[in-house]
């Protein structure tokens, strides 16, 4: 029992390990080829891989008051289904029923310790833990809900159930989930029973499901009515403006067509959004249509990207549009650049490399002015020259950092405001304030997108304390404050109220909220909100939401394939890619179909993997000719600036789009009436998001036969792909595992109706009742700043994407096969300063002794109390992953990439450095791997000028989100591992170690920046990674928002089964 504050916490765990059921499944421990210890990593990516990846969701259930809806006498069975021996849930029910007997044992008045903890804060973490995964329950035992699932834990425990009570449970259970699952769909009862029926050890391809849904509102009957609320919304005397309305409902064009109403009371307009292109459109928007001018000389449109910023090394440059100023100008210390004209050529004057002897290689230790710090002193010079008093201001969410010292960049956007501030008073000037305040009277600053991008909540926040600070919206600044928040996957006021109270990290996850009453399809939601916690308390503000699709009706097909497999440890990915190409297959052969018989219409088609895409393209290319630009265009994140431009001139008239995640947001195809989804395998949570944008894609105008038409009022059409695999085990009750495991499947499927149904009408339905499943991206910031290894093993990860993307594109694959032979050869050395003793001791420096130590120490058992403290680490499955740094001053990465002279002599040539600025000049390519480039060309001069020595290439790195993982058989057998590694033997292809701890790693947390960039290692295995979201989504795990993370319960399964 743990207490913080006023808050105590009850753990209880039972353990239990899995992966050793016989004597067969030990290490060998004196394998000196490793090839035991490959089968177990092995063995153990087949497990994570065999479980679905729709199984373990995060769906948020809210504060306990929000289990609103009634758990039955069903939990029993619902527990009692999942409790087997093989099952990680059995450890769970076990730990639930040590929870309540602990309670029980708090709450005994004989000891009168309920009185004393009983009136502060209690959770119950219950964990079922194992060498495969957790399964964990988090319970507040004050809420009856809660408290409900101790008691059947414990009832489950003391009244253990035979294996023909299990069966029973199992199948009506299973009985129970799909009838109350077939009740989200129309005509759902054939489709699940369809789903059912499934064989073993094939491919079932069930027969494809339709439904029409007709009772929404057309989005274009809902435009004129949202652009009124907004309208209100902008003059009202609430500074907090929040916009949930669906995509192509008018949010932004309603703030601009104000904006551009009240030019003469002046305004300043900052926008800030996950996608540079999106940021550009704001600016379209001010334009007039027919002579691409600002459609007021009185305005100025500023914007500028860390790829501007590199063309200009060491200035401070933005692009700017103005009626009033044309050409470029300089002025306190910004270079305004027109939009129109062309950026010089890449300079290199900023150098990323210094060479300090004729042997060693370092990081340069110069930096570039940051996108926001630049921006904001353009804005600022605007202000006091004056250049304008209507300015538009645009920048990328991304642009926010936090920077070594633990500060923000946004901190620049206070510069605006400082001559109104006596910093030594902590005091506002307002008279010197309005005078600003009379000059530009509305102050908007809008965050669109706001969970598209991590920071984005950072974001919000970050501008909040500014907005404190200054007093922005105290009524004597003079100011019309409104921070505005636009966002089509917050639709609802407590989702806002939770999601946006606190900045804590937190993954991506799915809302799910009980829904009591239904709002009428077709009006215009207005709510009041104040929040109640966090640095956003006290301020008030409005809510305007809009549920609707741009059709009269919408189609849906699901079309579903199902790989039932028995489990096997070799299991790998090429074994288990039969089910994507049948997959693939079919959304060909659709495709071929609609443009055979819709050819006036387009068809959009939205598959994530990059390669399955072109793979697709280059089907139809050897039955056709199929140009693109003129048949089809490409639509994917790494667009270059010319790929944008053709996109935006022939969007009208190619028959088909093909397109991947992030891409779609900010570009709308009026004339798509048919879209083909293919619903991904990974990051479904994220993913969600992306598939209910790309349903919104179709919608708008375009010129046809002299006038302008719309599609928003004719009926389109929705086919959704979905690839899962049943695997079950070798035993009795085949048939029975089969459909256990298609559970997820059919999770997954009412997941994606509950959500869609959300946006288009409000809520859906699951079972009896009415929810609402709202996919929300994660919360956290990024650190400014990036490594030279990590620069350049980002720019060989685009490399080998580009070539995966265009296969034909050999030069990319070469080009990163020659710098990854080029430092391959890295080391890696930890330091500690300053390392305090209660923080424990280095894995790193016990991993030579520990197992001799640990040993030693069990000798007797109560030895263990006196085993040095060991600093903080995870044990997943087979490794150990720990984290590098808490804080920056405590641990440092010194890297060496020794480059031998045989190997510059083979991997380095003028060829090579010609094909590198070939690729950064060419408009082909996207600006980031153009920037990335830079890098790499860099390097390559320093080891082409003519040295006679093995060049090393040194640096120092240290950032809070990094990690790094072992195996922990690393720790057993040491000695065997650095005669291998020294040995020199050349690993197995694809077996690699780097290479299966990456997959391993990949199954387990979101990663990148992945060191070593080679895979020969001197003394064992090992990654060094950056998470972003590793420490939130394992703390989330115990926070009673997650009732139920598990691979094999969740949330919704545990509602269908009532």
């Amino acid at each position: 029992m743990l207490r913080r504050r006023r808050t105590l916490r009850l753990l209880v765990v039972d353990l239990s390990v899995f992966s050793v059921r016989e004597a067969a499944d030990l290490l060998n421990l004196q394998d000196t080829t490793l090839n035991h210890h490959r089968c177990l990593l092995r063995r153990e990516i087949s497990y994570l891989k065999s479980k679905s990846v729709f199984a373990s969701l995060r769906l948020d259930n809210g504060e306990p008051e929000n289990l609103d809806w009634e758990f039955s006498k069903d939990l029993r069975r619902y527990f009692t289904a999942f409790k087997r021996e093989d099952k990680e849930v059995s450890k769970l029910i076990q730990a639930g029923s040590y929870g309540y007997s602990f309670y029980e044992f708090l709450q005994d008045p004989q000891l009168g310790l309920w009185e004393k903890v009983g009136k502060q804060d209690f959770l119950i973490n219950v964990v079922g833990y194992s060498d495969r995964s957790l399964s964990i329950m988090s319970l507040n035992p004050q809420h009856p809900q809660h408290l409900k699932f101790l008691t059947t834990c414990q009832d489950i425990y003391h009244n253990e159930p035979r294996d023909v009570e299990i069966t029973d449970a199992r199948r009506d259970l299973l009985q129970v989930i799909r009838r109350n699952a077939s009740r989200s769909f129309q005509g759902g009862r054939e489709f699940v029973k369809r789903l059912s029926e499934i064989q073993g050890d094939q491919i079932n391809v069930i027969p494809p499901h339709q439904e029409v849904i007709d009772n929404f509102a057309s989005t274009l009957a809902l435009r004129s009515p949202h652009a009124e609320a907004v309208q209100a919304g902008l003059t009202s005397d609430k500074p907090l403006l929040f916009l949930a309305g669906n995509p192509g409902i008018g949010k932004t064009t309603a703030i601009v067509e104000f904006l551009k109403s009240h030019i003469e009371d002046g305004f300043l307009f900052f926008y800030v959004s996950p996608r540079k292109q999106v940021n550009l459109d704001i600016i379209e928007k001010f334009k007039d249509s027919q002579t691409q001018q600002l459609c007021d000389p009185r305005l100025l449109a500023l914007t500028t990207n860390s790829a501007l910023l590199d063309r200009y090394p060491g200035e401070k440059v933005v692009n700017s549009l103005s009626g009033q100023h044309s050409g470029e100008m300089s002025c306190r210390g910004v270079r305004f650049i027109p939009f129109a004209e062309s950026p010089p050529p890449q300079k290199s004057s900023q150098r990323f490399l210094h060479r300090e002897t004729d042997r060693h290689l370092r990081p340069s230790d110069n930096h570039k002015p940051g996108v926001l710090s630049t921006l904001c002193q353009g804005i600022d010079t605007a202000i006091q020259e004056p250049l304008s008093n209507a300015i538009i201001a645009t920048a990328c969410i991304q642009a926010l950092r936090i920077t070594k010292n633990n500060n923000h960049t946004l901190r620049h956007f206070e510069r605006i405001f400082q001559d109104f501030y006596y910093r030594d008073r902590g005091q506002v000037d307002f008279s010197r304030m309005q005078g600003m305040s009379r000059r530009l009277k509305h102050l908007f600053i809008m965050i669109d997108e706001v969970t598209g991008d991590q920071s984005g909540v950072d974001f919000l926040h970050a501008m909040t304390e500014i907005i404190h600070k200054y007093q922005l919206n105290n009524p004597q600044s003079g100011f019309n404050l409104k921070l505005i928040v636009a966002d089509a996957s917050i639709v609802e006021r407590g989702v806002i109220q939770q999601h946006l109270s606190d900045k804590e990290p937190e993954p991506d996850k799915i809302f799910v909220r009980h829904l009591r009453e239904l709002r009428s399809p077709g009006e215009i939601h207005v709510e009041s909100l104040e929040f109640k916690k966090g640095p956003l308390k006290h301020l008030q503000g409005q809510v305007i939401n809009a549920n609707s699709y741009p059709a009269n009706r919408l189609k849906l097909t699901y079309k579903v394939f199902v790989e039932s497999v028995e489990f096997k440890p070799e299991l790998t990915s090429e074994k288990m890619g039969k089910l994507s190409r049948r997959v693939q297959s079919q959304i060909l052969a659709d495709l071929n179909q609609l443009r055979q018989d819709y050819p006036e219409t387009q068809i959009l088609v939205y598959i994530q993997d990059k390669q399955r895409l072109q793979d697709l393209i280059d089907s139809i290319k050897a039955e056709e000719t199929f140009e693109k630009n003129k048949d089809y265009l490409e639509v994917h994140a790494d667009l270059s600036d010319e790929e944008r431009g053709k996109i935006r001139e022939f969007q009208d008239r190619v028959s088909v789009v093909f397109m991947t995640s992030s891409a779609s947001r900010g570009l709308s195809f009026p004339k798509a009436q048919h879209i083909l989804l293919d619903v991904p395998r990974f990051q479904v949570e994220q993913n969600l998001m992306e598939i209910i944008q790309v349903m919104y894609r179709g919608r708008g105008q375009f010129w046809e036969k002299g006038e302008w038409r719309s599609l928003d009022e004719s009926e389109k059409a929705v086919t959704f792909y979905l690839g899962d695999r049943a695997v079950y085990y070798n035993g009795d009750y085949r048939d029975l595992a089969i459909q256990e495991s298609l559970l997820s499947l059919l999770t997954l499927l009412v997941i994606l109706k509950t959500a869609i149904m959300t946006r288009i009408t409000g809520s859906g339905q699951i079972g009896r009742e009415q929810f609402m499943m709202i996919p929300i991206g994660g919360k956290s910031v990024s650190m400014s700043g990036q490594s030279l290894s990590g620069q350049l093993a980002a720019l060989i990860d685009k490399l080998e994407k580009e070539h995966r993307r265009d296969r034909r594109n050999i030069t990319v694959k070469e080009l990163a096969k020659r710098l990854r032979s080029l430092l391959s050869q890295g080391e890696f050395i930890l330091t500690e300063e300053d390392r305090k003793e209660r923080e424990g001791m280095s894995y790193l420096r016990m991993r030579s002794h520990l197992n001799q130590e640990f040993a030693n120490c069990c000798n007797p058992l109560a030895g263990l109390l006196t085993f040095p403290k060991l600093e903080l680490g995870h044990i997943c499955g087979s490794l150990l992953l720990v984290p590098m740094s808490k804080k920056l001053s405590e641990q440092r990465l010194n890297e060496t990439y020794t480059m031998g002279l045989r190997t510059i002599q083979t991997s380095v040539s003028s060829e090579l450095l010609k094909q590198m600025i070939a690729i950064q000049k060419s408009s082909e390519y996207s600006p980031n791997l153009q920037q990335l480039m830079e890098w790499g060309i860099q390097l390559i001069r320093e080891l082409q000028s003519p040295h006679d020595y093995t060049q090393r290439l040194q640096q120092g790195q240290s950032w809070s989100d990094q990690y790094y993982a072992i195996p922990l058989f690393a720790f057993l057998l040491g000695d065997i591992m650095a005669e291998y590694f020294q040995s020199g033997v050349v690993e197995p292809e694809t077996q690699e170690f780097r290479s299966l701890l990456r997959e391993y790693l990949r199954q387990l947390y979101p990663t990148d920046n992945l060191l070593p960039i080679g895979d020969r290692y001197r003394e064992f295995p090992f990654l060094i990674f950056r998470s972003y979201s590793l420490e939130q989504m394992r703390s989330k795990l115990f926070t009673d928002r997650y009732l139920i993370t598990s691979n094999e319960l969740n949330l919704l399964n545990l509602i269908l089964g009532n």
